[in-house]
């Protein structure tokens, strides 16, 4: 048909009127195809009535909703507040208090040095060994005077 419209030596003998008037109802024809093949894409592409049934059941109704707003507001009705934290925090201690009694602490290389410096285990070896010594002479000052004593008592 476009190739009867366009060719219009063909159409000499025909008046405009009609020639115009075929012209009108082609293109409306056409656009009515076109608007067809447009809805039809569209109805395939949208989902069915039971489909869209079957896929509400498992949407949330208004009272899920209501029950999860419900356990919302009871979540944060137990929040602390902003006071709250800010009391919790000035309770903490700061990283420069941290720092000063870790400064007044015996370092680790202290300690080391210590357990490594035998004299003071031998310091008190030496004194104990004394003081057993002294302990075992004089007990045997004691046993002694005790004999000499109960010998001139007989």
């Amino acid at each position: 048909m476009e190739d009867l419209i366009s060719n219009t030596q063909e159409w000499t003998n025909i008046k405009d009127i009609v020639r115009l008037t075929f012209k009108a109802i082609f293109d409306v024809l056409k656009t009515h195809a076109q608007s067809l093949k447009e809805l039809e894409f569209q109805v395939a592409n949208k989902t069915s009535i039971s489909e869209l049934n079957r896929l509400m059941v498992s949407k949330a109704n208004v009272t899920d909703m209501a029950r999860t707003f419900d356990q919302i507001s009871k979540y944060l009705e137990n929040r602390p507040t902003l006071q709250d934290l800010e009391l919790i925090l000035e309770d903490k201690i700061t990283k420069d208090d941290v720092n000063l009694l870790l400064s007044k602490k015996v370092s680790l290389e202290d300690v080391g040095s210590l357990m490594n410096n035998n004299t003071y285990e031998s310091d008190l070896q030496r004194d104990f060994n004394n003081l057993s010594t002294k302990t075992n002479d004089l007990s045997r000052n004691i046993n002694e005077l005790a004999r000499t004593t109960l010998s001139r008592s007989d």
